[in-house]
């Protein structure tokens, strides 16, 4: 029996292409038509990931290719960073160190105390860069240590038909493209319908991100013990 996820992309466009044009036979031809619902399956995507949501599909993890040493820049090479994670992780001789990731104009108070901590300077046109709030040295277990963080990454578009969208309901994009088509060809009450449904499946993955797994935590957490073992009334 087959399944139905994950889906590609020529899964979506055989879906769209009955859902428009109640036709199952066209949507391998390769024509300025199938371009255009390939660019509307993207502008689908651009609209989910830009939803004032953290969707959980788009936190991945960076590496840096090289190793720590007595610069306090490191560039960041991933192409799709929008923003970071809450520390850097330190991996040297096994052992693994954890350095919180401060706002830039925050940086200073930890440079003048002698703090060690992270901070990140770019945007998405000049690219990104990791900076250190102090000099590495050999000995401080930072030096030639991996350096690895959490990031928010851009959604990744659609271009060949075995592509898979990140979304956790892709036929969110089916509903997408077809109200959109629809719309167009000037079927306006059929159009509504796509529109209603896509509505209601942004709304479940909204809900299905903010969900926890069966029998998670509900505790509410104190970071300051977290973070420096330092409580209220301890």
């Amino acid at each position: 029996m087959a399944t139905t996820n994950p889906a590609t992309l020529q899964d979506l466009l055989d879906e769209i292409y009955v859902a428009v044009d109640n036709d199952p036979t066209n949507s391998t031809t390769v024509d300025d038509e199938q371009t255009s619902r390939i660019r509307l399956c993207n502008m689908a995507i651009r609209n989910w990931e830009s939803q004032d949501v953290y969707w959980d599909e788009l936190w991945s993890t960076y590496t840096h290719g090289s190793t720590i040493s007595a610069s306090t820049t490191y560039t960041i090479s991933a192409s799709d960073f929008r923003f970071p994670g809450s520390y850097i992780k330190f991996t040297l001789n096994g052992a693994d160190t954890y350095l919180e990731i401060v706002k830039p104009e925050e940086a200073f108070k930890y440079a003048a105390s002698g703090s060690k901590a992270a901070y990140i300077t770019g945007n998405p046109s000049a690219g990104w860069t990791i900076n250190l709030t102090w000099t590495p040295a050999s000995g401080d277990n930072f030096f030639g240590a991996t350096m690895s963080l959490n990031y928010y990454k851009s959604a990744t578009k659609l271009s060949a038909t075995t592509d898979k969208p990140e979304m956790s309901d892709p036929s969110y994009i089916v509903d997408f493209v077809s109200y959109r088509k629809n719309l167009y060809n000037g079927r306006g009450n059929v159009a509504q319908d796509y529109l209603s449904s896509a509505a209601n499946k942004l709304d479940k993955m909204r809900i299905r991100n903010a969900m926890r797994v069966h029998y998670g935590s509900r505790e509410i957490e104190d970071l300051d013990l977290i973070r420096n073992n330092d409580s209220l009334g301890l």
